[in-house]
């Protein structure tokens, strides 16, 4: 917090995106679930967050832990991870992209 008689600057939406690496959107709807600052309104159109706020909302975050090199889509906790293939179909061939193989390409799938 800050102490008696100190001013806390405030932060622009550019500010807060570039602190945070948060997307605008993001920002908004985290302040509508109550959980990120709120804005403070500076004018009929503007808005700001108070520093602190956004500081401490940082220092709030867990921090990365266990198995960062984990894919997001893989299986959760005990179970074996895999990654899902990626699809591409490009001119009526279908390729098919499994991580650490080589593209299986399944011919013409025009009708």
């Amino acid at each position: 917090m800050i102490s008696q008689g100190t001013v806390d600057r405030l932060m622009t939406i550019g500010e807060v995106l570039q602190a945070t690496g948060l997307s605008r959107s993001s920002v908004y709807v985290m302040m509508r679930q109550g959980t990120f600052p709120t804005a403070v309104k500076v004018g009929a159109r503007a808005v700001r967050w108070r520093f602190t706020e956004i500081q401490e909302w940082e220092r709030s975050r867990p921090r990365a832990e266990g198995d960062l090199e984990r894919a997001p889509w893989s299986g959760g906790a005990g179970e074996q991870a895999r990654a899902l293939p990626l699809v591409v179909i490009q001119n009526g061939w279908r390729f098919e992209f499994n991580w650490g193989e080589t593209a299986e390409v399944q011919g013409d799938t025009r009708p």
